[in-house]
């Protein structure tokens, strides 16, 4: 039942890191135009897109949270804690605060590489569960 549990919280994460992913791809895109002269209306549609991001980060963060209790419980916590580990460093600084548009456009393609660095993360980790 544990297992399923902790399955099921992989899931749930990978759900909202893919949707995180999607929706930083579509800031970046946003964030093109915007460095090359958008108007507010392009810099709104961009931060829209962000705002969906963390939405989902914080989601992700929650279930790889309870994924880390159940881990703790089959008493493999430290075995895949490594990987959790680099996980939560993607919530520590993404999109802490707001920058030029150059600068935002470096961190949306950073936070993609680390949501996609996640997903392979938690996939590892579900293989072995």
């Amino acid at each position: 039942m544990l297992t399923n549990d902790a399955r099921t919280d992989a899931e749930l994460a990978l759900e909202s890191l893919y949707r995180a992913r999607r929706y930083l791809k579509a800031a970046k895109s946003w964030g093109i135009a915007d460095v090359l002269g958008g108007q507010s209306a392009i810099t709104a549609l961009k931060q829209m897109e962000i705002q969906k991001a963390k939405r989902n980060l914080k989601r992700a963060n929650y279930n790889l949270s309870n994924l880390m209790d159940e881990l703790k419980i089959l008493g493999i916590e430290k075995e895949l804690s490594a990987d959790i580990g680099a996980i939560a460093v993607i919530l520590d600084y993404a999109f802490d605060g707001v920058f030029a548009d150059f600068l935002v456009q470096t961190k949306i393609k950073k936070s993609i590489e680390d949501v996609d660095d996640a997903i392979d993360a938690v996939k590892s980790i579900r293989s072995r569960l």
